[in-house]
């Protein structure tokens, strides 16, 4: 099994994307529109730490991964739709009985060592799997559509991967990145996420706004105060609505002079 029969994945054009993967804190997140390319890069985040993490003594890179969306009709039909548009069946066969997971398996390019990531998709919608969370042994979390998990959650969730994380255990060599990754659509200023980038802004959390196709570079810097706005872009045959709840201080660019004003607020 090689890598080349993941899809071909390229951020010179989404700049926003490219530092994500390069950023290092514990806590990422992602922000933007339906269709901008977020959930896309949170699979291919996990690919590249799978394939960076470093051997153990037998030449394996070991990773646990655990993607997590809010309902299990969800996580079926939009998030794991997407890892296998990217990841097909062919590299990480995905078993979809519970628990539903994922194993890929394949030599390294660097024709030495072996990569092996298991990967779980976890649902919220029953307090059995709420459970199965926050007992969870990752390297990484994933939680794709941020802004309806519960803080409560997030945080607990934190602790599982928190320091040098929980696997591989460091008997084996340890992690060589964990962490969390968030992908949203924007949030409300009633949103967990708007309080940790606006108002708490900790150190170990980054937060960047993704634009969508017809729009700016996007951003990657921290935050300080929000106005409400919703604008028009113009679209190939037509016009659509890009409705935002709240609009991060840190230059979250809609457009330039093709894009004109509408006085309605954000719903």
């Amino acid at each position: 099994m090689t890598t080349h029969m993941v899809k071909r994945y390229d951020t010179t054009h989404t700049p926003t994307l490219g530092a994500f993967h390069m950023d290092t804190t514990a806590n990422r997140l992602v922000m933007g529109p339906v269709g901008s390319g977020k959930s896309v890069c949170m699979v291919m985040d996990m690919f590249m730490k799978a394939c960076n993490q470093r051997p153990d003594q037998n030449g394996v890179r070991r990773t646990r991964m655990l993607v997590v969306r809010n309902t299990t009709p969800q996580l079926k039909m939009t998030t794991i739709l997407t890892f296998q548009h990217w990841i097909p069946q062919s590299v990480c066969p995905i078993v979809m009985s519970p628990p539903i997971r994922g194993i890929m398996r394949f030599p390294h390019r660097d024709g030495k060592t072996t990569v092996d990531c298991e990967v779980f998709f976890l649902a919220l919608d029953r307090a059995e799997d709420r459970v199965k969370l926050l007992s969870f042994e990752p390297t990484m979390i994933w939680f794709n559509e941020a802004r309806e998990i519960p803080f409560g959650l997030v945080s607990a969730a934190a602790e599982r991967v928190a320091g040098t994380g929980r696997y591989p255990p460091q008997s084996e060599g340890g992690a060589s990145f964990t962490g969390m990754i968030f992908d949203t659509n924007m949030p409300s200023k009633a949103s967990w996420i708007y309080r940790l980038a606006e108002k708490q802004k900790p150190s170990n959390w980054s937060f960047r706004t993704q634009p969508g196709g017809c729009c700016g570079q996007g951003t990657t810097r921290a935050s300080t105060s929000p106005t409400l706005r919703r604008k028009t872009s113009p679209l190939s045959g037509g016009t659509a609505t890009i409705s935002i709840c709240w609009k991060p201080s840190w230059n979250w660019t809609l457009g330039r002079s093709r894009f004109r004003s509408s006085r309605s607020t954000a719903n």
